[in-house]
This record gives structure tokens, sequence and C-alpha cells, in this order.
């Protein structure tokens, strides 16, 4: 591994984008685990490029290295897409030459910049969907008569259902419970919200409220249009 220079790594070290895991940041794909690391990304002429856009932040489990040495998510591919953005064009130019760096930047902008903003999109749509199913647990418990302090037994005064009490009361706990996450938004795509769903479906049964159905993006966007 080439050794980064002493100026450079001060610099590093004192940027704050340096802190954080930058696969996480961009592409939001998987949970961070053990510390940050740095990688060198682009190699030029034999050697490791030590030149700061070529240098990325990186968590232990996205970098395959300490204690997930082979069992890491570790995606070259991914990293140099990372890092190329991060470049001028100027200096781009200057280290191409077998590789052309600034055509591969166009390829793989259009390989995964329209990936991650359709994720976006597609998260947002998620949590929309998620507030609606709250809207549609509260009215249901509702319509059963049930309060909050039937379903929940600790509390000491009654209160009607509304989509945030199930969204805090009902759904975080199987999502604390379950995943160790407390912000809706920590929940990557549908998969982990169709395991809560399950859970929280579950407990509604036993407490004979049919089953709702989780809203699909589909019918979310329906919605908005009509109430545009």
């Amino acid at each position: 591994m080439q050794p980064i220079p002493v100026q450079l790594k001060a610099d590093i070290l004192a940027d704050p984008y340096y802190k954080t895991c930058a696969r996480k940041v961009v592409f939001d794909d998987h949970e961070c685990q053990g510390r940050i690391t740095f990688e060198h990304v682009i190699i030029f002429a034999g050697r490791q490029l030590n030149r700061k856009f070529a240098i990325i932040p990186l968590c232990e489990f996205a970098h395959s290295v300490g204690q997930f040495q082979n069992v890491g998510i570790l995606d070259k591919e991914i990293n140099l897409y990372i890092a190329i953005n991060r470049a001028t064009d100027e200096e781009l130019k200057k280290i191409s030459g077998a590789v052309d760096y600034q055509r591969l930047k166009k390829y793989l902008n259009k390989k995964y910049k329209e990936a991650i903003e359709r994720a976006k999109i597609r998260t947002t749509q998620q949590n929309k969907a998620m507030h609606v199913y709250f809207t549609m647990v509260a009215e249901a418990l509702n319509d059963a008569g049930l309060t909050v302090e039937e379903v929940i037994k600790h509390y000491r005064i009654e209160l009607h259902w509304t989509d945030i009490m199930v969204k805090e009361l009902i759904w975080k706990t199987a999502q604390r419970s379950m995943l160790k996450k407390e912000s809706t938004t920590e929940l990557r795509k549908q998969k982990e919200i169709d395991l809560i769903w399950e859970v929280v479906n579950r407990f509604l049964a036993k407490l004979k409220v049919e089953s709702i159905a989780f809203p699909s993006i589909e019918e979310i966007m329906s919605k908005q249009r009509l109430l545009s």
C-alpha cells in the first residue's frame, strides 16, 4: 500500500468529508460497521495515486478490511465512481492515458447516477407510503373502539389514535426491536419495510383489527394526482 504523504494526510484528517463512509453517503446501500478507513482508488503510473480526490473514506465493512476482510462489500467500480466525481476535469485530464478518465466518468455517471436518483425518488415515495399506512391503522384502531390505553397498557389516559402515534408507539417499537434503527429514514428500501409491516400486521390481527395492506408507490402517486 502506498503511504499517504504527511501533509496530505494532515489535510485529510482535518477535512470533515473523511469522517464518514463515502459509499454510505452516496449510495446508502449498507449499514456502516467498523472504523473509517481510507482507500486509494486510482492507480497511476503503476502506483496508487496520492491525490486527495483519489482517496476516499470507507467504513471497514465497505472496504472489506479488518474483521470484514473477505466478507465485506468492497466494490472497486463504485469507489471509482465516487472518486472521479470528486475530481475536476483538469485533474482527470492529467491522469488520463491508457485509461481515459473523463470518458470513464461519463460512463459511470450513466451507470450509477441515474440509479441513485431513482433510489432517492423511491425512498421518498416509501416514506409517504408509511405515513399513509400509519393513518389507515389509526383509523382502523379507532373504528374498532380501541383506545391507545387499551393497546399500550402503560398509558394512564385514553387517547384516540393518530398516524404519529401509530408510527411512534407501534411501528417504531417493532423497528427498534428488530433492526435496532431509530428513524424510519434508516430503513433499507422495501425489504425492511415489509419485514416490519408483517410483524405489525400480526400484532393488529391479535387485536381483531383486519389486515391493512401496505400502500404501493402507484397508489400514493395516484392519490397525489387526485389531490393536485
